[in-house]
C-alpha cells in the first residue's frame, strides 16, 4: 500500500506510513494523503472522520502554513466514497446518517481552515473526491484530470 511523496520544503522523497489517511509534515507544509492506491484512493467512512479531525488539528497548529491534499500514486486523486461500504452503511440507517454528517463535517472543516489549501490532482477526481478538491483554495493538475460530480446526475 505504501506510496512515496516528494517533500517540497525538505527536497526529499519519503515513504508514506501505511495509514489510509497519511499526514506527512514537511516543515511548514503538511501533505494530507488519501493512501489507498489499490482502491484508487476511495474515501471510506473512517477516512472522512480522520480527515475532519486532521483539518481541525492542523488548522490550530501554528507551525503549519500550507496543507497539500492528494491521493496516493498518480492513477487517481479520488473517486469519492468507497461504494463497497454502501451495503453495510445503507443497511444501517444510523450509519448512513453518520456518513452524511462525516462528509459534511469534512467539507466544513476543510473550508474553514484559515491557511492555504492545495489539491494536487493526478487522474480522476470524482464525486466526494471532487468535493474535497473543490473545497481547497487552489487546485493543481499536471495534466488534464477528469473532474466530475456524480451527484448532479442523480437529480
Amino acid at each position: 500500500m505504501s506510496d512515496r511523496v516528494r517533500l517540497w520544503h525538505a527536497g526529499t522523497t519519503v515513504t508514506l506510513p501505511d495509514d489510509p489517511l497519511a499526514c506527512v509534515q514537511d516543515g511548514p507544509i503538511v501533505h494530507v494523503v488519501v493512501n489507498r492506491p489499490a482502491k484508487r484512493n476511495a474515501i471510506t467512512l473512517q477516512i472522512s472522520r480522520d480527515m475532519a479531525a486532521a483539518m481541525k488539528r492542523l488548522a490550530a497548529d501554528p507551525v503549519v502554513k500550507l496543507l497539500v491534499l492528494r491521493g496516493a500514486g498518480t492513477q487517481a486523486f479520488s473517486p469519492g466514497a468507497d461504494i463497497r461500504e454502501f451495503p453495510d452503511v445503507f443497511r444501517k440507517c444510523r450509519e448512513h446518517t453518520e456518513l452524511q454528517r462525516c462528509r459534511t463535517r469534512r467539507a466544513d472543516r476543510l473550508g474553514a481552515v484559515d491557511k492555504p489549501t492545495l489539491a494536487v490532482i493526478y487522474g480522476p477526481c470524482v464525486g466526494g473526491g471532487c468535493g474535497v478538491a473543490l473545497a481547497c483554495d487552489l487546485r493543481f493538475a499536471p495534466r488534464m484530470p477528469a473532474l466530475a460530480s456524480r451527484q448532479a446526475s442523480l437529480a
